[in-house]
């Protein structure tokens, strides 16, 4: 990154630590096959993580009501397989502020849903997800286990970060321990 750009992620990395909503103590877990809306955001860079996510979200389509997601391009432009899916949501660095905050009225909608479930599928760690997790009204939160910004998640999940399908895993487990609450 240049100095520039580094400058602008710090900045907006702060005004991100000033909206971050702490877990709450009374946030509501619900079993993912009982929940009636689920949210999703996961980067959608790489065709193949794209796929991963999308079949995820087929099979949960049958079995809840109101299920959106929402894919991160980490590029300027978005390519052939981010434009054929139509009932897939996508932003890319396009779609940012200069702070590298999203922008789009469509992310503004989807922070504003009051998701029973909030599902995070970032295994690389992007402001502008750390933004719609931030601003999400979700009533529960869920991702991948972090170090550095723990205090937006419900309940994170602790996977080998050397695994060789790192994403497989996450959906897996995420799946795993979401079934297990009972409610």
């Amino acid at each position: 990154m240049k100095f520039i750009e580094k400058l602008k992620y710090k900045i907006g990395l702060r005004k991100l630590r000033k909206t971050v909503r702490r877990p709450e103590t009374n946030a509501i877990a619900r079993n993912l096959y009982k929940a009636e809306s689920v949210g999703i955001i996961y980067d959608a860079t790489e065709n193949e993580d794209f796929e991963k996510v999308k079949a995820f979200i087929e099979k949960l389509k049958t079995k809840i009501n109101k299920l959106e997601s929402l894919g991160f391009v980490n590029s300027t432009e978005l390519s052939e397989h981010h434009l054929r899916p139509l009932e897939f949501q996508f932003y890319s660095k396009n779609d940012l502020d200069k702070f590298f905050k999203p922008k789009l009225e469509v992310i503004n909608e989807f922070c504003n849903q009051k998701f029973d479930i909030l599902i995070d599928f970032n295994i690389i760690e992007h402001l502008p997800n750390r933004f719609i997790l931030a601003e999400s009204q979700a009533m529960f939160k869920t991702g991948l286990y972090s170090e550095t910004e723990p205090n937006y998640y419900d309940l994170m999940i602790n996977i080998d970060k050397n695994s060789e399908n790192l994403l497989e895993e996450l959906i897996k487990q995420t799946e795993y321990y979401l079934k297990m609450i009972n409610n």
